[in-house]
């Protein structure tokens, strides 16, 4: 059995900062051949199945195993990170999603992702900055709204909660 470690990258040594209090490295993707990208999907695909059932110690393992086949993919590593930090290991879905947002510096799920870690820690500061880049890059997903309002709540700052809860309203009533 192999560890999420021999994916994930060393973070104090990246240079990159995108403002959301966490250093990200720029992660150059590689290609993958096509058969080990179907084995990974598949693989993945019986995560989610897992997750949907909430097992995600159980789906935490077909993510790896994704991973494994294919170690460029930031949806994958998103996966592992929400696997973690379900089971209560934020450390390591810290890990994780750093090494998502470092394939993808523009993958507003994986910002919704860290802002949600950061909240769980109680850092609501630094989760107000992932949830609002999240929604810089994507303002169509009522999800990052709420979560951006729950942050707020977090902080005592209820006139800017009301104000994201009323926009994920707009979005989806």
């Amino acid at each position: 059995m192999f560890r999420v470690a021999q994916y994930v990258s060393i973070i104090a040594l990246c240079p990159a900062m995108i403002g959301c209090g966490i250093r990200l490295p720029q992660i150059p993707k590689s290609a993958v051949p096509a058969e080990l990208v179907r084995q990974s999907n598949s693989v993945v695909r019986d995560g989610d199945i897992l997750m949907a059932r909430n097992e995600p110690y159980a789906a935490l393992i077909k993510y790896l195993d994704g991973a494994k086949a294919n170690p460029y993919n930031e949806v994958i590593f998103n996966k592992i990170a929400i696997a973690y930090a379900k089971l209560g290991y934020y450390d390591k879905a810290r890990e994780a999603i750093t090494r998502s947002l470092g394939l993808n510096q523009g993958y507003a799920f994986g910002f919704n992702t860290l802002g949600t870690i950061q909240l769980v820690e109680k850092k609501p500061g630094a989760a107000i900055k992932s949830f609002r880049r999240a929604i810089s890059l994507n303002s169509s997903v009522a999800f990052f709204y709420l979560n951006l309002g729950n942050a707020y709540l977090e902080k005592r700052q209820s006139d800017k909660a009301m104000k994201a809860f009323h926009q994920a309203l707009a979005l989806d009533p």
